[in-house]
């Protein structure tokens, strides 16, 4: 299907080359976006064996009225997601793209596939051409079912080095540990985790922290503002407080934010106030976990923080692992259940144990 973007007005400017100037152009006032090609095959189960077997992805170039300098990314999300998730595959100033088998895969997993289980997707090539208006025009997509294989998948981090204790390691260590990290699942430089920080015994006590790709002078970023970053050396991030939060920051935007988690609960018509409160859950500093036992009937659930539904967590997959803003949890069966809140880590479980 094609489409059209009115170009409000797009000149090219007149240049002067000696004495002979040259004409004044005018670029065309619609654009046609790219068409993407469905491949050969649309059903894919990937292996381990086959990860360095190639999917093209062939497309019709986008029409900008004039030779434009086009970048085309593929890019790719679950079904139905309206790519709002989406992960990029590659990107190419060609009108093709091999991709591997295991680039897809990791794509998958990160989007919340799961190991042997058949996922519907949907793909798209985005043009774009810096300083035109729009920017970028996208094609239609197609829809592929995958099966991916099982990695263990390496994430980019930060670490969070600080004057709190980060379980083990010594204060301000650049290195960091698992407890004082935050991951790009997408490594995009855009990272987010949960660090709980504290300044002595005293949650009262002010903290502060810094962030290093690697160790200190290997990838340190600093604070400059609130919210904002500089690379190389800066303030401390402060924090008027110790406590358990959730750290997010764009290496790319160098920006960054905080939010104190006071509370996890655990809602929904399988607990005993329904949708309309949550049932606390404990927080345990040792294993940086927070957990409940509580009576459930059947029905379903979800966790939220700070009893409020700005942030809160399902499950799209059923598979143990939790999407922000994903689907509620079902519960077969009416029970005392011990609920464990894992946010340790790149990827965020859960355990739903009948006592």
């Amino acid at each position: 299907m094609k489409k059209s973007y009115l170009l409000l007005s797009l000149m090219l400017g007149a240049a002067l080359v000696g004495c002979d100037q040259k004409e004044l152009a005018t670029v065309g006032s619609t654009f046609t976006p790219p068409v993407l090609e469905a491949p050969s095959d649309s059903v894919l189960t990937l292996t381990l064996a086959t990860a360095d077997s190639l999917v093209t992805f062939n497309w019709q170039a986008a029409e900008y009225g004039y030779d434009a300098p086009v970048m085309y990314t593929v890019t790719m999300d679950l079904a139905g997601a309206a790519f709002a998730n989406a992960v990029d595959l590659g990107t190419t100033g060609t009108t093709s793209a091999d991709i591997t088998y295991e680039k897809i895969n990791n794509a998958l997993l990160t989007l919340g596939g799961s190991e042997g289980v058949a996922k519907k997707v949907e793909i798209k090539v985005v043009a774009k051409v810096v300083g035109l208006t729009p920017e970028k025009i996208s094609s239609d997509s197609i829809t592929m079912t995958l099966t991916p294989y099982e990695v263990v998948l390496v994430y980019p981090h930060l670490n969070l080095p600080g004057n709190y204790t980060p379980y083990g390691a010594g204060s301000w260590n650049g290195k960091g540990t698992d407890y004082s990290r935050i991951y790009s699942l997408k490594s995009d430089d855009s990272y987010e985790g949960y660090v709980y920080m504290i300044n002595g015994t005293d949650l009262a006590t002010a903290v502060e922290f810094k962030f290093t790709k690697v160790d200190w002078g290997d990838g340190e970023y600093s604070y400059t503002s609130a919210g904002k970053l500089v690379s190389g050396g800066g303030g401390n991030i402060p924090l008027t407080t110790g406590g358990y939060y959730k750290v997010s920051a764009d290496l790319t935007a160098l920006t960054y934010s905080v939010l104190k988690i006071t509370r996890w609960g655990i809602i929904g018509s399988a607990t005993a106030d329904g949708w309309n409160s949550d049932q606390a859950m404990t927080y345990d500093q040792a294993t940086n976990k927070w957990s409940a036992t509580i009576p459930l009937t059947a029905g379903e659930i979800k966790f939220r923080a700070n009893a409020g539904w700005d942030l809160n967590y399902g499950d799209d997959g059923a598979d143990l692992k939790l999407n922000a803003g994903g689907a509620n949890i079902a519960v077969a069966a009416a029970g005392t259940y011990t609920i464990t809140l894992d946010l340790v880590g790149p990827v965020y479980k859960y355990k739903l144990v009948k006592n």
